[in-house]
């Protein structure tokens, strides 16, 4: 089990294993293909107008043409221009849910995949000295919990969905909870989506995981308001993340670019100092940028003598970091 406090600060690189986009990749699927994709959505949904269907298309047209000339990600582009939120978070949610459909589940990863199921690995390290059937009830007992700018379901899923085939025998005092809207009783970690998600899983009374059914655009409008961008935050949620992070004194940040915004939106540096241990993916970059992405947190540190290892940002993916210091 992980009995050391332990938050995970999750960016788009943590989902790229499992076949979702990172920021860039989102941003050229957008402009690529959103279009088209909404074009077949409108078409497919007999409860629109021509005339409706005609305007849809007409101001994504203009969402698209103004987008694909601005260099930088959709999330600050949808917070500078709020015009265009409404058509920008559409493509995010169609796209989230295309890309659903096809990510890759723990069955269908090669092994050069496996070197990057960092799921797995997780889920692996928290049933570590779990060996019994009468175990069931320790699985709460691990001391975790997750902060995500991502807008896709994965790890929701997987570690539900993980819990029940783990604990199979088990598996009628687990539905039973869910379905007493007590799903916390044996999954209590925090899961905390700072931007929101396109939908929450089936658990918690959402649509099925990877779900074939293809959504009308009415459906899809409707997801999209679980969208969130840089700047739009329901109510608490700061304070929410403020207390993870204060009672969970170890950190892993996982493909995550450090973006300002970003960090600010999580109160980081915040109350971060040497009392705590801080990991981190820097996948890609040059040495110089590990120095400043280590500095952001070390200028809070009141005995910089701490500095010399702690934080340890590597050029390294996910999985290799948890493998080397979870």
């Amino acid at each position: 089990m992980i009995e050391i406090p332990t938050v995970f600060i999750l960016g788009a690189g943590a989902s790229a294993p499992y076949g979702y986009s990172t920021g860039a990749g989102l941003s050229t699927k957008i402009v690529n293909e959103f279009y088209d994709k909404l074009e077949a959505l409108l078409k497919n949904d007999s409860s629109l107008s021509e005339t409706d269907m005609k305007l849809h298309l007409r101001e994504a047209k203009l969402f698209l043409d103004v987008f694909e000339k601005a260099p930088v990600s959709i999330d600050k582009f949808l917070s500078i221009n709020p015009f265009f939120s409404s058509y920008g978070k559409i493509a995010i949610t169609l796209n989230i849910l295309n890309e659903e459909k096809s990510s890759k589940s723990l069955k269908e990863m090669d092994s050069s995949d496996s070197k990057q199921d960092w799921y797995k690995l997780l889920f692996e390290r928290m049933v570590s000295t779990l060996n019994n059937s009468s175990d069931f009830d320790r699985f709460r007992e691990n001391k975790v919990a997750f902060i995500t700018f991502n807008y896709d379901r994965s790890l929701d899923h997987f570690i539900y969905k993980s819990f029940r085939n783990t604990f199979w025998q088990s598996r009628d005092d687990f539905e039973r909870s869910l379905n007493l809207n007590d799903f916390k009783k044996y999954i209590p970690f925090p899961l905390i989506h700072v931007y929101g998600q396109v939908d929450k899983i089936r658990w918690h009374g959402g649509s099925y995981y990877r779900d074939r059914e293809n959504f009308d655009f009415t459906k899809i409008e409707e997801l999209s308001h679980n969208i969130r961008v840089i700047g739009e935050r329901s109510n608490g949620l700061k304070d929410e993340i403020s207390e993870v992070i204060t009672n969970h004194k170890r950190i892993f940040i996982l493909g995550f670019g450090y973006a300002d915004e970003n960090l600010e939106a999580i109160g980081l540096p915040g109350p971060v100092n040497e009392e705590w241990n801080i990991y981190g993916t820097a996948k890609g970059m040059k040495e110089k940028e590990i120095k400043e992405k280590r500095y952001i947190f070390t200028h809070n540190f009141r005995d910089q003598n701490f500095t010399y290892f702690n934080p340890y940002i590597e050029d390294i993916n996910c999985y290799e970091l948890l493998k080397k210091y979870l």
